[in-house]
């Protein structure tokens, strides 16, 4: 029962999705209102009888592999070394922004009704993160491509990094403080970030070889490392902790990363063009999980609360993307439209919200209630205006529909962009 309650789930997020693209909105946007139809808040049909099952964690875990295979094939060395350092000053200057704007404003409003400065600084580390899928599901769907695209993807990759490292690193020390802990958070990191990557890296060199020697784009054996990779690292992650900590994303970046500079450029064209249906897939499977524990009742709960952190979180995106972008002489698509492609805050936000009210909860439970309600509620409606924000972001810059251009121009100021037959994106 539980299986063919699944199956309709997928099913009607499926539909949804192909229905709402018939009236020119994103597939995600579909998926996301009807997860949170048949999540268990209202039609039930997606609960935890399900979500808790071994063989659906199993694919949901392959899923986030696949949303992280999808950020590491942009990461080719021969481009990226031309990129120098001006990503991560970026991602800095956007991520500094958002922080400021969200802790020093809600830490006003704390400090008048006698709410702790710890908790504006906690939504401040939460609201720099970027959920990787919906990012990845537009520029998938629209086919988009140029300075803003190419930019967005190298930000998602260098925000998971740095924004994964910053908030274990804080709520190890928040939990560390508030139940006298002696858990180690440098080796928490280890586990959940470095471990992943070396593992990543080194399966996706071998991967590459392996993948090399193939004819064609060599699917079959792509998928089979995919497998064994994701195998290899759970099966380290349930032997070093009882419950898996790994960053399953960033295992996949790293695998891909390796492997895609192990291969032909042909190759690596006609990998990508054999697995795009396989990314659709994993992209549906993961906003379904998202989307279905979104309780719509809790936008009546939260009320301004969420608004005014979507706001304050917005508003410290354009300025430090704002500001970034004329400190590294972006094209100027970047500077004016970054903080929209970069709005999706689901999945990474509901799973940090819940960490630090579990760790603050144990000292302060309301306060611990009042995280949890906040920004999953402000992750509701920011994900319903992230996606629509997006798509025109990529029409404003008209980067969409560029997937036939061809000939990759590199530019100092993101990883690659692909210049067109007849103009380039950036004009010297």
């Amino acid at each position: 029962m539980p299986f063919l309650r699944f199956l309709l789930a997928i099913a009607l997020v499926y539909g949804a999705g192909r229905l709402i693209q018939k009236i020119k909105l994103p597939a995600i946007l579909g998926w996301l209102l009807c997860g949170m139809v048949v999540g268990p808040n209202l039609l039930n049909l997606f609960h935890e009888s399900i979500t808790g099952h071994p063989a659906f964690q199993l694919l949901a875990t392959l899923a986030q592999v696949i949303v992280g295979i999808m950020i590491g094939s942009n990461l080719i060395v021969s481009k990226i070394k031309k990129v120098g350092t001006s990503i991560f000053k970026l991602a800095i200057w956007q991520m500094l922004g958002i922080f400021l704007m969200v802790s020093l404003a809600f830490g006003l409003i704390f400090s008048w009704i006698g709410v702790p400065f710890l908790i504006a600084i906690i939504f401040g580390v939460i609201a720099m993160a970027t959920a990787p899928a919906p990012v990845l599901s537009v520029i998938n769907e629209y086919k988009t491509d140029g300075p803003l695209s190419r930019t967005t993807v190298s930000m998602t990759v260098m925000n998971t990094l740095l924004v994964n490292i910053i908030f274990y690193f804080f709520i190890s020390v928040v939990q560390s403080q508030v139940t006298e802990a002696s858990t180690s958070a440098v080796l928490n990191l280890s586990l959940m970030m470095v471990l992943p990557i070396l593992v990543g890296v080194g399966l996706g060199y071998l991967a590459g070889r392996f993948l090399s020697g193939a004819e064609e784009s060599g699917i079959g054996r792509f998928l089979t490392t995919i497998v064994l990779t994701t195998a290899i690292m759970l099966a380290i992650d349930h032997w070093l902790y009882p419950s898996p900590m790994a960053n399953y994303i960033i295992l996949g970046a790293a695998f891909s990363a390796a492997l895609v500079n192990g291969i032909s450029d042909d190759q690596r064209e006609a990998l990508s063009d054999d697995f795009s249906p396989i990314q659709s897939a994993g992209l549906l499977l993961i906003i379904l999980n998202l989307a279905a524990p979104l309780d719509p009742g809790l936008l009546v709960q939260a009320g301004v609360w969420s608004l005014a952190y979507i706001s304050f979180r917005l508003l410290g995106s354009f300025i430090g993307s704002y500001l970034g972008g004329k400190r590294i002489e972006a094209d100027p698509s970047v500077q004016k439209y970054l903080a929209l492609t970069m709005m999706p805050h689901s999945g990474i936000s509901l799973v940090f919200s819940s960490m630090a009210a579990q760790a603050i909860g144990q000292a302060a439970s309301d306060l611990g209630a009042s995280i949890q309600i906040i920004i999953p509620a402000a992750a509701l409606i920011n994900e319903i205006i992230a996606v629509l924000m997006a798509k025109k972001a990529y029409e404003w810059a008209d980067e969409t529909d560029q997937a036939e251009d061809d000939d990759d121009y590199v530019n100092e100021d993101t990883s690659y962009c692909t210049q067109s037959r007849d103009t380039r994106y950036y004009d010297y």
